[in-house]
Order: structure tokens, then C-alpha cells, then sequence
């Protein structure tokens, strides 16, 4: 039988690391929780003594000035305390609200920076999940952490008083609440442990039915739905995931079932035992009404308030082990050096080369590059080629820096990039990826970004994207907004315009070298021609990488690499290959064959 994985982080480191960041983020709110407690504290002491010192006072025929005092002084306590109380809570709101927005930062932080290995595998992506979770809303461990802790406080406190109440009448019936407390407590504890081990199952169930919302909500993928007929799919395999998740559900409620029914147990077994106790005292010892109510509501209150420090001790461990998660996100380990290094020179214009490079996927049995060696020089014009499943993406995503090697080294002029601040070295890359995504937003700031925006060379990159006869069309030109999940007068764009617009944020970033993975997927041939030249103008001077499983693109190319299984198989310039007559030869005649007559025209205009 597999052993259980421990939790990494205990309910105490939890706690106190919530604590060190409220100290950081909001230092009033450990205040304000301290006082809030104590007030309670005090309102439930006034509250337990006030009517058997109302009775005491009638008991030896006080005056009425005398009765009215007590009452007096019993009422405006419990009315100072209560709009203490009240007042510091109010502000508390706003603390935890910073408190969470500070967690949640750091969550988003380690998002950003954490390697594109760690983004894409699908177990950190969970842990990442379960982390969003705990900083969703005000409901969330991150803000409840500190309201259960609070609660905790109060309780204790108060358990502490009604304890130095009761210890006055029987020492061993306190010492018989505590244990009974402690079993109650041991039983919560297993059922919240439960959900903890359970956790990355019930993750998975969440990540799967939020997928499948996602894309039936999605405008993009409404025409595939409609067209392929997917809903009766989408919906059988929707169906599937929720059965099973009401199945972990299912469990999940047996497990919590039996521990509450157990709790019940222990909870009427205390009950009983005091009050049995309490009334034998007061027939036998000749206890005053007084008293007899004083202690009958203490062991009220004590077991009251022992089974809230149960129910604040077991939410507090529900909240740490949900804190635990974010903490284990956080802490992630990197497959790089993540913290600043050497800079990279200003005036470069850099060599890289791969250098007996390999790259196997996580879980994969074989590698997707394989012992590669491969020198781009400055100012080249590159261009990777090969079938599905080749290793092209793969090797512009080692060439990026988006993922480290296996084994073997990336070498910026001579220097291995993990020596370089990785920041500055994504930098580098202007980059027109297959996976894209635009954001709902204006033209202006899809390209550009949301910071200082340059018009002139914002302007030039939609010139030479060949976008600007699209732009200056639409009413609010490079404002418009594209998307209508956020905007409802926004635009949709097709493959093509899609791919433009990818393109002209690339050349508005103008970095040293320009990547470019299938740019040209959604355009006709002889679009796809034009653009090609328009990139081998724009490209003059800058190096640059394109990949493309079009080969008549790559004439334009001053060398071109065709990838077999993630190896080089053939390398040279379009022609040379062509004269080779070897697989990119035999590979091109059958591309031939489905458009001879555009590129016949694109030759002669050449």
C-alpha cells in the first residue's frame, strides 16, 4: 500500500507565515485581531456572570439603587465592548483585503517568472489552481485564516475563564471536558486530513469541468461546435467528469458523515456528564440558586466554547492546509537559476549555437532533439522545416530560452545562457509562436503593450505587417477593441489578420532575432509568398528563424534546415537541396503538386 505524502508545511509554520505577511503587508490587523478578541472575551465574561449577579442581589434583598447598579454597570460594558468590538472589525476588512491582493501578488509573481516547463506541466498547473483557490474572495483561506484565528483566540480565552469558574466545584469534570474536547478535535483532524491527501483528485475534476465550460463559452470555438456537431460530445464527456466528481463528492461526505456523527457522540457524552454532576451538587452540598446557575451556565458556556475552539482549531487546520498549497506553488523549484546574473551586453549582435543539444519532454520515452549541433550566425536567415511532430517548435523554444536542455548547452557567443539573466535574454526574441493568443483589448495595446506606446514605430509595424488598409477601415482604427468576451463592440479577426497583427507585435518589439513558428499557416499560397518577401525586406541585416512546413517559402533563405525525428537531416539553401534530390526534394515535388501554377508565378515575378 502506498505511504501517504505528509503535508510539507505544518499548521504552525502556516500560521506563522500568514502572520509574518500580515506584519509586512498590514501590521494594524494583528493589533485590531488581538483587541477584537479581548473585547469578545470580556462581553462573554460580563455575559456569563450578569444574570446570577442580578439573582445574588435579590437573593440578599439589595435595594433597588443597588440592583439598578449592577445592571447599569453589567449593560454599559457589555454596549463598550460590543462597539469596540464592531468598530476594529470594520477596519479589518480592508486589511485582510490587502493581505489577500499581497498573497495573490506573490502567487501571480512566481506565475510570470517560473520557466515555461513549470507552465506547461500539468501537476504544477494544478498546484497552481489549488493556490488561485485559496486567494479567490473574502471566503477564501487567505482572509478566513485570520477571522478562524480570531475566533480561536476568543474561544480559548474564554474556555480559560469558565475553566478558572468551574475549577472552583470539580477539577476532575474540567479535566473530563478537555479529554472529550481532544477526541472531538483527533476526529476533525482525519477528516480534514481526507480532503487534504484527496486533493490533486478533486483538482482534476475541477481543472476538467472548468476546461469544458470554458470552451462552450468560448465565441471562438462556437462555429467548430456548431459545424463538427461537437455538443453531443462535449456534453457526454461533461456528463462523465461531473459523474465521477459526485462520486469523489460522494466519498467525501461519507468520510465527513461519520466523523460529525462521532462528534455528536462525544459532545452528548460531555453534556450529559456535567449537567448530572452539577445537579448531584446542588442536592447534596446545598448550593445557592445563585451559584448553581453561575456554574450550570459555565458548563453551558465551557462546553459551548470547547467545541467552538474545535470548530475554529479544525477550519484553521482546513485553512493552513489550503495555505499549505500556495506555499508548495511558491516553492516550486526552478530547472533554472531564476535570480538576476551577468547582463547581456548592449552592443551585441550575438552568435548562437546549440551545442550537443538534446530535449526530452517530461514522461516522454524518447527525446524530441536529439545530440543537435548547430551554429546561427549574425544577420542569418534561417529556416527550420520538416513534418509534424520533427522537433521545429521544440528547437525555437530552446532557442528562446523557453526551455533548458537536457543535455548539451545553448551558447549565446560562446557563453551558456543560464549565465545570463533570463529576463534580458527573452529580450532578445521577437517571436510569432503556433500557440497564440490575443488579449481582449485594442489593436494599440495587443501589439504594443500597455505601457508608453511609440505611434511612429507602432505605425510601421502594422505597415509592414500588412494591416494598415484593415485598420485605418475600422471606425476607431488602431483603438479598436478586439474580442467580445469583454467588449461588446469588439472585433473579430480572421486566421489571417490574426497572424498579421502576431507578426507586428513581434516587429514592434524589434529584437535581435525574429522567430517566426508557421506565421503563415492560415494564408493562401500566394499570400504566403508576398508575405515571405515582405519578411525577407523586413528581416535585412537581422537574424532571424522561420519554420514553416511550406518549403517553397524558404528560398528566400540563406540556409534551411529539414528536421527528421529531432536530428538534422539535410541542411543548405533551397536550391542546394533541391540538387541534393533527398527527402526535402521528394517532400517538395508532392507540395508542388497542389499549388505548381502559384508558385510557377511567384517565380516569374521574382
Amino acid at each position: 500500500m502506498k505511504k501517504r505524502e505528509r503535508p510539507r508545511y505544518g499548521m504552525p509554520g502556516n500560521l506563522w507565515y500568514m502572520t509574518a505577511l500580515a506584519w509586512q503587508t498590514r501590521r494594524s490587523l494583528l493589533l485590531f485581531l488581538l483587541i477584537t478578541a479581548a473585547a469578545a472575551v470580556g462581553v462573554n465574561a460580563l455575559q456569563l456572570y450578569v444574570v446570577p449577579q442580578i439573582l445574588r442581589q435579590v437573593e440578599i434583598h439589595a435595594a433597588l439603587s443597588a440592583l439598578l447598579l449592577v445592571i447599569l454597570f453589567f449593560a454599559g460594558g457589555l454596549f463598550s465592548l460590543g462597539m469596540l468590538s464592531t468598530y476594529l472589525e470594520n477596519l479589518s476588512v480592508h486589511g485582510r483585503l490587502e493581505i489577500r491582493a499581497a498573497l495573490r501578488d506573490r502567487i501571480l509573481a512566481k506565475m510570470h517568472r517560473t520557466a515555461y516547463e513549470n507552465a506547461t506541466d500539468p501537476r504544477i498547473l494544478n498546484l497552481r489552481k489549488n493556490a488561485l483557490n485559496t486567494t479567490a474572495d473574502e471566503a477564501s483561506a487567505a482572509e478566513q485564516v485570520y477571522q478562524n484565528g480570531r475566533k480561536v483566540l476568543v474561544s480559548v480565552g474564554t474556555f480559560l475563564f469558565y475553566l478558572t469558574v468551574l475549577s472552583r466545584v470539580s477539577l476532575w469534570l474540567v479535566v473530563l471536558m478537555i479529554g472529550m474536547t481532544l477526541c472531538s478535535t483527533l476526529v476533525a483532524k482525519r477528516c480534514y486530513s481526507w480532503d487534504y491527501f484527496h486533493r490533486e483528485e478533486k483538482g482534476a475534476y475541477m481543472n476538467r469541468l472548468e476546461y469544458l465550460r470554458d470552451k462552450s463559452e468560448s465565441v471562438s470555438f462556437a462555429k467548430d461546435v456548431r459545424i463538427f456537431g461537437l455538443k453531443p460530445w462535449m456534453d457526454q464527456i461533461y456528463h462523465r467528469t461531473l459523474q465521477a466528481y459526485r462520486k469523489y463528492i460522494v466519498r467525501s461526505e461519507i468520510v465527513h458523515f461519520r466523523g460529525n456523527l462521532a462528534d455528536v457522540f462525544i459532545m452528548s457524552a460531555r453534556a450529559a456528564i456535567s449537567y448530572l454532576y452539577l445537579i448531584y451538587l446542588a442536592l447534596t452540598e446545598g448550593m445557592s440558586a445563585a451559584d448553581f446557575l453561575l456554574y450550570f451556565s459555565a458548563v453551558a458556556g465551557l462546553s459551548r466554547y470547547i467545541n467552538d475552539i474545535f470548530i475554529g482549531i479544525t477550519d484553521l487546520y482546513r485553512n493552513t492546509l489550503e495555505i499549505a498549497a500556495v506555499r508548495e506553488f511558491l516553492d516550486v523549484p526552478e530547472p533554472y537559476d531564476t535570480k538576476p546574473k551577468r547582463p547581456i551586453p548592449a552592443a551585441l549582435r550575438p552568435e548562437l549555437r546549440l551545442q550537443d543539444v538534446s530535449y526530452r519532454y517530461p514522461g516522454s520515452e524518447r527525446d524530441t532533439i536529439s545530440h543537435m549541433n548547430l551554429t546561427i550566425h549574425p544577420g542569418e536567415n534561417l529556416a527550420i522545416v520538416g513534418l509534424n511532430g520533427a522537433g521545429k517548435t521544440t528547437l525555437v523554444k530552446l532557442l528562446c530560452g523557453l526551455l533548458d536542455p537536457t543535455e548539451g548547452q545553448v551558447l549565446l557567443d560562446g557563453v551558456d545562457i543560464r549565465e545570463y539573466d533570463r529576463t534580458a535574454y527573452y529580450a532578445l526574441f521577437s517571436a510569432v509562436f503556433q500557440e497564440h493568443s490575443l488579449l481582449d483589448a485594442s489593436i494599440a495595446e495587443n501589439i504594443a503593450g500597455d505601457g508608453e506606446i511609440d505611434a511612429d514605430r507602432l505605425g510601421d509595424a502594422i505597415e509592414k505587417a500588412g494591416l494598415t488598409a484593415k485598420v485605418n477601415a475600422l471606425p476607431d482604427g488602431i483603438q479598436t477593441k478586439i474580442g467580445k468576451e469583454v467588449y461588446a463592440d469588439g472585433i473579430l479577426l480572421s486566421g489571417g489578420q490574426t497572424q498579421r497583427l502576431l507578426l507586428a507585435r513581434a516587429l514592434y518589439k524589434n529584437g535581435s532575432f525574429l522567430l517566426l513558428d508557421e506565421p503563415t499557416a492560415a494564408l493562401d499560397p500566394l499570400a504566403e509568398d508576398a508575405m515571405y518577401r515582405k519578411y525577407h525586406e523586413m528581416t535585412r541585416g537581422k537574424t532571424s528563424v522561420f519554420i514553416s512546413h511550406r518549403l517553397a517559402s524558404t528560398r528566400f533563405c540563406d540556409r534551411v534546415l529539414f528536421l527528421v525525428n529531432g536530428d538534422i537531416a539535410e541542411e543548405g539553401t533551397h536550391e542546394a537541396l533541391l540538387a541534393l534530390d533527398g527527402q526535402y526534394a521528394a517532400l517538395f515535388r508532392v507540395q508542388s503538386q497542389y499549388y505548381q501554377e502559384q508558385e510557377g508565378m511567384a517565380y516569374e515575378e521574382a
